[in-house]
């Protein structure tokens, strides 16, 4: 593939990704709606992040 074709798409995320959560209802959504949390990782038992990479 040729990245010549894509220089808009990749343009686009030059300054970074926007915020996006996906549209998935999953275990840990479920769990935070019911529980009231702000935070998904709060609803996750394992939650990755930068600083936290294995369990």
């Amino acid at each position: 593939m040729n990245p010549k074709n894509f220089e808009n798409y990749i343009d686009s995320f030059r300054f970074g990704a926007p915020p996006h959560s996906g549209w998935a209802i999953g275990l840990e959504r479920i769990t935070q709606i019911i529980c009231g949390l702000d935070n998904i990782k709060e609803a996750t038992m394992f939650s990755r992040d930068r600083d936290r990479l294995i369990p």
